[in-house]
């Protein structure tokens, strides 16, 4: 990659947050940005697949997982809490400046009312 592609794009060094990052799309997704130098947090529904994604990728770089279940506010709030007191242990200052998150979220649709993400 150029010089100027890599400054414009690369995610060295970055934190991503994949949620339905144990299968399909994804995961693929969630290895491609380990491979490319992310630390990337994967979130699944499934206990077992967050397991063995975190195994499978953590040979590549810095990987970690969570259990999420993101079809109801709840769920989304407790990821929501989860990742920023995580990262908040990791960083001084202030957390949202300091990480420069990308977040990816791959799922399934799902049966539910749809509220834009500021009023969550």
């Amino acid at each position: 990659m150029s010089d100027v592609l890599h400054e414009l794009f690369s995610i060295e060094g970055r934190t991503a947050l994949v949620t339905g990052g144990t299968s399909g799309i994804g995961r693929m997704i969630a290895e491609a940005y380990v491979r490319a130098g992310a630390r990337v947090l994967v979130a699944s529904r499934k206990a077992d697949a967050v397991e063995t994604t975190v195994t499978e990728l953590s040979q590549f770089g810095a990987v970690e997982g969570t259990t999420a279940n993101l079809s109801t506010e709840e769920g989304c709030r407790a990821l929501a809490e989860a990742v920023f007191s995580a990262a908040a242990e990791a960083v001084a200052g202030p957390v949202r400046s300091a990480l420069g998150w990308h977040v990816v979220r791959v799922t399934k649709v799902t049966p539910g009312v749809v509220r834009p993400f500021a009023e969550v």
